[in-house]
């Protein structure tokens, strides 16, 4: 679940490192046209009166996987459409992941200021960002990945079909994967679970970083278990996540699928108001929702962090050189809680919040990375960027895996190139706050470990003013409400069981299908790169279904 956290950080130390550092290095290259190049597919040329077999409305990670696989299809034509452009450079260095969100390949959407959650963001509003540019969101994520627990899947089968039961599903996360991850591939027990002759490499090393190995410490004295494989559901604790990267460049649906190959629809009386004629009223937009995220952070002496700002341009000409080097892969790392039922006294088998520490080196300029990715009030920002002059900060991104809370999204015009009306809906659902303050106590202990207390780590209080009141609990439920936002994991608005039928067709219009994040009915326990891409699988083997075509994979 690595995302909104680390991309503040990382934004604040990386901005000017693709300004300086890259463009310094690649000059240096360039007479030896050692330049980063991926071919991406050509676009097609599109005469008038041309007739296609299929036609995909987005080469995100499901339009990319779901067009691959029509592709070979003999004798089916498919059209792929995509509003962004080719990815830069930089999408492809997986330790430049974080520096698109914000830009021109960004859809740079935000919610709707509700008056009630995140008030000590910026105007009230989330930040959500989407690629808008080939592989979409999937070429500017952190390449985690990450598939959520079978409960989450036995839920959606429970819902609308067996089809999305757990042992269906691994076997469509299975059919894409080629896993390398050196810490998994030679177990026999972990490799249950994946599959090698997929096209999208989840690798994975020992090779570690100060950072993390401290993290990875101070939750395991806490009384975490160690995990070799985040994506096992059978054990619950922190560890580091497997990546999709490639020979040190990010892989994903369109580096590895697919190189090989007038009317809204929705519900009735929004689109009268907004003069739209209806093909079919459907709870199109409802049912909108994300993992929620609130920052704990830590001030500790320096000596954590690694990468100083004078390596970075050496680490730059060697990954320009070789591939290799800190920018060729990324380690993060994180931590599964399952809090006890304070009536029952046990756990359950799922979690119920992740926590994903990422460390600030001192001076980091972090104003920027606090202003750009979680969007705070300039107060806050400004005290952490004076705290962070003289100290390092660690940010834990505490986050909620299973919301209960909605939110919808609605046009603002019938202009489709504005931008649509997002409601998060945050702590609509008053359980949606109620464990936040037991998730971030636990994280500050963090600070009362042997190493952290050994650099005198120290908990940040932000002064949130509609906090000030009130103490203990109450404060950090205050605190959670005022500073939350989303984990960039948004679902659920176009749900199988309201929408959809099991098989991802729109109820009652023919020859329509949806095939991305919107299609959950509910969010899954993790990261949601892996999951989409099993989706789309899923939908290929659909639709290849009723074409009477016979479906085989080999996942051993």
């Amino acid at each position: 679940m690595v995302g909104p956290a680390a991309d503040a950080v990382n934004m604040c130390t990386a901005a000017g490192t693709v300004t300086g550092s890259v463009a310094a290095a690649l000059q240096f290259f360039a007479l030896a046209q050692c330049l980063i190049q991926e071919p991406w597919p050509k676009a097609a040329q599109v005469q008038n009166d041309t007739a296609f077999d299929f036609i995909v409305v987005g080469a995100g990670t499901a339009g990319s996987v779901l067009a691959s696989r029509l592709a070979d299809l003999d004798g089916v034509s498919v059209l792929l459409i995509e509003a962004g452009g080719d990815p830069p450079q930089e999408s492809i260095i997986p330790g430049y992941h974080d520096v698109l969100k914000g830009t021109k390949y960004d859809w740079n959407f935000t919610t709707v200021n509700d008056k009630s959650s995140s008030q000590a963001l910026k105007g009230g509003s989330q930040k959500q960002p989407r690629g808008k540019l080939l592989g979409g969101s999937g070429s500017i994520s952190d390449m985690v990945y990450s598939r959520g627990f079978p409960e989450d899947y036995n839920d959606w089968a429970a819902a609308v079909g067996q089809e999305w039961g757990w042992d269906n599903v691994l076997e469509h996360f299975k059919k894409t994967e080629h896993m390398t991850d050196e810490r998994i591939i030679n177990s026999r027990n972990l490799m249950a679970y994946h599959g090698l002759a997929g096209e999208i490499e989840v690798g994975g090393t020992n090779r570690s970083t100060f950072p993390t190995e401290k993290f990875l410490e101070a939750f395991q004295e806490m009384g975490f278990s160690m995990v070799q494989d985040m994506t096992n559901p059978e054990q619950l604790g922190v560890g580091r996540f497997s990546h999709t990267i490639r020979n040190g460049q990010r892989d994903s649906a369109v580096t590895a699928l697919l190189n090989k190959a007038a009317y809204g629809i929705g519900p009735k009386e929004h689109l009268e108001e907004m003069s739209i004629p209806v093909v079919k009223d459907l709870p199109v937009g409802e049912n909108l929702h994300d993992h929620v995220m609130v920052v704990a952070f830590l001030a500790t002496e320096k000596g954590t962090c690694t990468m100083e700002e004078k390596d970075k341009y050496m680490q730059t000409i060697q990954y320009l050189y070789n591939r290799s080097g800190s920018l060729s892969d990324t380690n993060s790392m994180g931590a599964y809680v399952a809090l006890e039922n304070e009536t029952t006294k046990t756990k359950p088998k799922v979690p119920d919040f992740g926590m994903y520490p990422v460390c600030v080196p001192v001076n980091a300029g972090f104003y920027k990375g606090c202003e750009v990715a979680l969007g705070y009030e300039d107060q806050i920002c400004r005290e952490l960027d004076t705290l962070n002059q003289d100290y390092e900060l660690i940010a834990i991104a505490v986050v909620l895996l299973k919301p209960k809370s909605r939110g919808k999204v609605r046009l603002n015009s019938k202009n489709p190139f504005e931008a649509p009306l997002i409601y998060s809906g945050t702590f609509s659902n008053d359980d949606d706050l109620a464990d936040f303050p037991r998730a971030l106590t636990l994280a500050y202990g963090l600070a009362n470990t042997t190493y952290f207390s050994g650099k005198r780590a120290f908990v940040v209080d932000l002064k949130v003013d509609a906090c000030s009141l009130v103490s203990g609990d109450d404060k950090l439920r205050c605190q959670a409400r005022a500073l939350a936002t989303p984990a960039w994991h948004a679902a659920g608005t176009a749900a199988m069981g309201s929408v959809l039928d099991a098989r991802l067709r729109v109820r009652g219009v023919r020859g329509l299908r949806v095939v991305d994040a919107s299609v959950m009915p509910t969010v899954v326990r993790g990261n949601t790169n892996a999951p989409v891409i099993m989706i789309a699988e899923q939908a290929a083997d659909f639709i290849k279904e009723e074409l009477n075509v016979v479906t085989h994979y080999d996942v051993e």
